[in-house]
């Protein structure tokens, strides 16, 4: 590895919840000829380093098993103290592709980040969060999108928490449905606050990657909810954040769940995680996995996720970060 580069002390975050568009957003940064990014970094704050820095075996041990890493091609140097080793990450990436302008992805713990990078700068990615909750029974995360409202939540308030301590020149806002509708807009001024000019070249992923381009189809999926009454629900969850955020529910008020729906709920989550599991790795993978992770058995419980992990990247090579959420 060379020198660190001055970009690895300033690099740029794409924050927000998980399901807003981000592997979109990178994909147009990273094509940018001045701009590197170095995908999903959720390893760099998964650890709790508000009571220090983690243990080196430990951390060692983690990332091991963390397919967001494998799929980086990093190597961790774990005799470097740990903001050393984070940065050494970001060059290694410079490395291989040689620009003005470095940074990452991080959805969960992002507000970590200035532990580490005291002077990064980030883009606050945000998406109507019934989208986000859609999405992410699509993916197996959730069962019932009542549920999937939790991810949105949580990220938009480590946002305001993270937000709260920034100069107004380390923050930029993206829309998803502004970014969709009128991209060349929108990048025009994210790259304003980067420090570089609009290039059309942030288009060519779609030659080289499986992602299309941005369409306003993509914007406000909500509407095609599977029924009203699964809005509502969802939106007994949202409605507060949604209209802080600039979203308008699509009732007046904030609606609540009734009796029967608060004991069914957490059913409709339970048994739609478990058969999308029997869809992805099988009635006997799933039965295996679930039934070891009783006290004694974490052993047998490692190697049924080990299977699970196997499966993920025969299916989805390409889009590993997506579906290693599922086994968290």
């Amino acid at each position: 590895m060379t020198a660190l580069s001055a970009a690895v002390e300033t690099p740029i975050f794409v924050v927000g919840a998980e399901r807003s568009g981000s592997t979109m957003l990178w994909l147009m940064l990273d094509h940018h000829p001045e701009i590197a990014m170095a995908g999903q970094m959720e390893y760099a704050v998964q650890p709790d380093l508000s009571q220090g820095w983690p243990d080196p075996d430990e951390y060692h041990q983690m990332i091991s098993r963390d397919l967001m890493f494998e799929t980086s091609g990093f190597d961790a140097d774990m005799a470097l103290p740990y903001p050393e080793l984070m940065h050494s990450f970001l060059q290694q990436r410079l490395d291989v592709d040689t620009k003005r302008y470095v940074g990452a992805v991080v959805h969960i713990g992002f507000a970590q980040l200035p532990l580490i990078w005291p002077e990064a700068r980030y883009i606050h990615l945000v998406r109507d969060g019934r989208d986000v909750a859609n999405s992410a029974v699509r993916l197996g995360w959730v069962g019932h999108p009542y549920y999937g409202a939790d991810i949105w939540i949580e990220a938009e308030h480590e946002w305001d928490a993270l937000s709260a301590t920034l100069e107004s020149d380390k923050k930029h806002e993206v829309r998803f449905e502004e970014l969709v509708r009128e991209p060349e807009r929108l990048l025009a001024e994210l790259c304003d606050f980067v420090g570089v000019s609009f290039d059309p070249a942030m288009f060519d992923y779609a030659e080289s990657t499986d992602y299309d381009l941005p369409q306003s189809s993509l914007a406000e999926q909500w509407r095609h909810m599977e029924s009203s009454k699964t809005l509502q629900q969802v939106e007994t969850k949202l409605a507060p954040m949604l209209r802080a955020r600039g979203y308008v529910p699509s009732v007046e008020g904030t609606p609540s769940l009734s009796r029967l729906e608060d004991l069914w709920l957490p059913w409709a989550n339970r048994w739609g995680k478990v058969s999308d599991r029997v869809r992805r790795f099988g009635p006997l993978l799933t039965a295996r996995e679930l039934a070891t992770r009783a006290p004694g058995l974490s052993r047998q419980n490692v190697k049924a996720q080990d299977q699970m992990r196997e499966i993920i990247k025969a299916d989805r090579k390409r889009h590993w970060s997506e579906d290693a959420e599922i086994l968290r």
